[in-house]
């Protein structure tokens, strides 16, 4: 192994105001890049702040909604979620090898 990415989930939230409001899912990361040299120590490639500010989110159902059947629909929001960040966090890497 010769690269090793580190991801972070630096918060993952539900945000809205009032009484059963609807809420919106946001999720944010950060991804530090390592490589190992000939000497096989790990050198930071990308520092976080390349990546930083990743995020990904969604407009969802009231309050309520998420937390029926054992909030189900707020671990599959999740899920779908952290798929999307995992994209773009790709996308950013792969722009960020090319320069």
């Amino acid at each position: 192994m010769t690269t090793l990415i580190r991801v972070s989930v630096t918060s993952v939230e539900l945000a809205g105001a009032g009484v059963n409001p609807s809420l919106t899912l946001r999720i944010a990361g950060s991804v530090s890049v390592f490589e190992r040299g000939a000497d096989s120590t790990w050198r930071l490639r990308y520092p976080p702040g390349v990546v930083r500010g990743l995020s990904s989110s969604s407009d969802g159902p009231k309050f309520l909604r998420w937390a029926e059947d054992d909030a189900r629909v707020f671990r599959q929001k999740v899920a779908d979620e952290l798929h999307d960040l995992a994209a773009k966090i790709t996308t950013r890497l792969m722009e960020e090898s090319r320069r």
